[in-house]
């Protein structure tokens, strides 16, 4: 990008993120090591089946929310044009702004909003989360960003880029 460039420069963005084999894989094996620490802890049996009961239950829900993108904290889609900054589609579409706790990698970008006042609604991203090239603009987009090319309340710097 040329020196000078804004953020606001770049083309309209939409991120319409499709289901993941890296995340499931990752929300399993994490889901997995969890539920075999809760089996070796020296507890009575019934603790042990409480806390193997709440690691299913949170297993089940962040497959709602970040697999499946179902319920109504899932953020099916985002999108940013220079004009109105970002906005999330939870079931409504609303104006967000990006927080400072995003992080973007190559392999994994987590975009991290705040809409409808103190609610956050986190964006989780893997590789095969995008197409190739949405994913590449979207780090584009997110580096000129923290490096200052956008003004105002919609742009805050992500970290990590």
């Amino acid at each position: 990008m040329p020196a000078g460039r804004r953020a606001d420069a770049h083309p309209p963005l939409r991120l319409r993120p499709r289901r993941s084999r890296y995340l499931l894989l990752a929300l399993s094996a994490i889901t997995l090591a969890a539920g075999l620490t809760v089996v070796g802890l020296d507890l009575p049996f019934w603790q042990r089946a409480a806390l193997a009961a709440l690691v299913l239950g949170l297993f089940i829900h962040e497959l709602r929310r970040h697999y499946l993108r179902r319920g109504h904290y899932a953020v099916v889609s985002a999108s940013w044009s220079g004009e109105r900054g970002w906005s999330i589609t939870t079931g409504v579409e609303q104006n967000a702004t990006l927080l400072p706790g995003s992080l973007c990698h190559p392999l994994l970008v987590i975009l991290v909003f705040r809409a409808s006042g103190w609610r956050r609604y986190p964006l989780v991203l893997p590789a095969d989360g995008l197409d190739a090239d949405t994913a590449r603009r979207l780090r584009r987009l997110l580096k000129a960003m923290a490096r200052g090319g956008q003004q105002g309340p919609q742009s805050a710097a992500p970290g990590g880029t």
